[in-house]
Parts: structure tokens; sequence; C-alpha cells
């Protein structure tokens, strides 16, 4: 939760200023811009690149296996398996009720934001797998757009 709060804090630190392809900075070889407000952050051009990258690549939530049933191949497949749906299996399940992947304007309800800020996230394991953690942009992208609503543009 503690992440959270420091995640939440860039978002609205860096939001004003006008950043854009801000590089691999911290070595993990991801890249990722930072929207200028949360309102301005989309799907197709700021987090699915995040999610090509880091996400849809062989053995995880490709095309050719799709860990937990959560395929994000496409924009349009990936945005359709996360906003609004549960999550499979029993770590991400409390009291018989599983978490939402992604709940539009909720970023501390998002199963994802947890996954992708946490560690450790609130149930299974931190995203991506056995890689480097996304950067703090990457992060703060992420949250925004689910903060934003989730909308898929």
């Amino acid at each position: 939760m503690q992440r959270m709060r420091w995640v939440y804090g860039l978002v609205f630190v860096l939001g004003g200023a006008a950043v854009a392809g801000c590089g691999d900075d911290d070595g993990t070889g991801t890249t990722g811009t930072l929207p200028m407000d949360m309102g301005t952050t989309s799907f197709r051009a700021d987090v699915f690149p995040i999610i090509a990258a880091n996400c849809a690549i062989s053995g995880c939530h490709g095309s050719t296996r799709t860990s937990a049933n959560l395929l994000m191949d496409t924009p349009d497949t990936a945005h359709a398996s996360l906003v609004d749906v549960e999550a499979m299996g029993g770590p991400c399940t409390e009291d018989s009720v599983a978490r939402i992947r992604v709940v539009p304007g909720d970023p501390e309800a998002s199963l994802l934001v947890s996954k992708v800020t946490e560690t450790p996230p609130d149930c299974g394991n931190p995203m991506p797998l056995a890689q480097p953690a996304l950067s703090a942009a990457d992060q703060a992208t992420i949250t925004a757009w689910v903060a934003a609503g989730a909308v898929n543009d």
C-alpha cells in the first residue's frame, strides 16, 4: 500500500510536466511515456506498448500461451481480458470472491496495479514474472490509465 501511494504521488508530481519518451533510464530495458495528466493516458498509445513488451511475450500472456486465461496479444484482446474481468485462480480470491483485474477509475481495487507496483502484490506473483519490475514511468502510466477509467481508445 505504501508503494501505491508513492506511485500516485509520482503520477501527480510528474503529470504536470511535459514528459515524453522517457527512455531506458533505469536499466530494465523498458521504455514508456508519462502522461501529462490522467485524462490523456491512451490504452493503445501508452499502455498497450508496455503490455506488448513485458506481458504478451512467449510463455506468458501471448497468443501461444495464456497464463491465467489472460490473453494480451492485441490491444482489443488485452483490454477485454483485463477490464472488469475476475482474476483466475485461488491466490487472488478473497472469501470466494475473485479480485477484478482492472476496476475502471479505481487503481487501489485493481489487481493489475497491485501486481505491477507492489512487492509483494496483494495476491499472487508480482508482474512481469521472472523479469525486472516495470520502470516507475511504466507503473505510473498504467496507474493513470486505470484512474482515468481504463478506456479502450
